[in-house]
């Protein structure tokens, strides 16, 4: 029996509030090959923290929690937050990937829509999730001892890769709105609804009642048992910073 899909990224999806956020050759994360152009873990982490708080945390923060926040605070923050995702990743053994990187960066200013969050139920949501979770990933292929996440799992195109009982593998999405199982996971922007229809369903909107972070478009299931934005649990925390 396949574990139920998991939000918890280590510290990574906590800190950085993705998991979204989730060096190749590099360990050190430090630079790439001289003169390649390679994206670098400080230069994705400087402008992440930028983007995130020009985009949305700056002028947002205030109405989701009740105190305003300085350009220069959230930065540092954010930066520090992604910088400890690095360090996380790594004793996970886990890798930056430049690529998705470089993706993730330019998914983000889609996501933000003056202080809404699209979510994973929207092309720009599922583009953010797709490159930001797997920014730093695994390398175990599918077959391979895995140590309870998926992300010690290396990505396999159009598969959903799970670790199933300490073992990687590599599954086939069920159809939109068709049945599903945890053999036959939903596509990314729906979520199976086994307690009651057995199918894939829409994810859920903020404010809807939820039993799980993975029915809900923001990935976020409060402890009320809705539905609610990430971006306000970083907000909070970055205030009271």
């Amino acid at each position: 029996m396949i574990k139920r899909n998991r939000s918890y990224r280590p510290a990574i999806a906590c800190a950085i509030g993705i998991l979204s956020f989730g060096c190749g050759d590099e360990p050190d994360g430090e630079q790439g090959p001289e003169g390649d152009g390679t994206l670098t873990v400080q230069a994705f982490c400087e402008e992440r923290a930028r983007i995130e708080c020009q985009e949305f945390y700056v002028p947002c923060c205030e109405d989701l929690a009740g105190a305003s926040l300085e350009a220069t605070q959230c930065e540092r923050q954010r930066f520090e937050d992604c910088e400890f995702g690095q360090t996380d990743a790594e004793l996970s053994g886990w890798v930056f990937h430049p690529a998705a990187a470089e993706q993730c960066l330019e998914a983000l200013p889609d996501v933000y829509d003056e202080c809404q969050v699209r979510g994973r139920d929207s092309p720009e949501g599922v583009a953010k999730a797709e490159s930001c979770n797997n920014v730093w990933r695994g390398t175990i292929e599918p077959g391979g001892q895995c140590n309870f996440l998926d992300l010690d799992c290396a990505l396999v195109p159009d598969k959903h890769v799970d670790c199933v009982i300490d073992e990687c593998v590599a599954l086939d999405y069920a159809q939109p709105n068709g049945r599903c199982s945890s053999e036959s996971p939903c596509p990314p922007s729906q979520f199976c609804n086994n307690t009651e229809t057995g199918t894939c369903e829409p994810l859920k909107e903020v404010g809807t009642p939820c039993l799980g972070d993975g029915e809900c478009s923001s990935h976020r299931c409060g402890s009320d048992d809705t539905c609610e934005l990430l971006e306000q649990a970083v907000c909070e925390r970055l205030v009271g910073g």
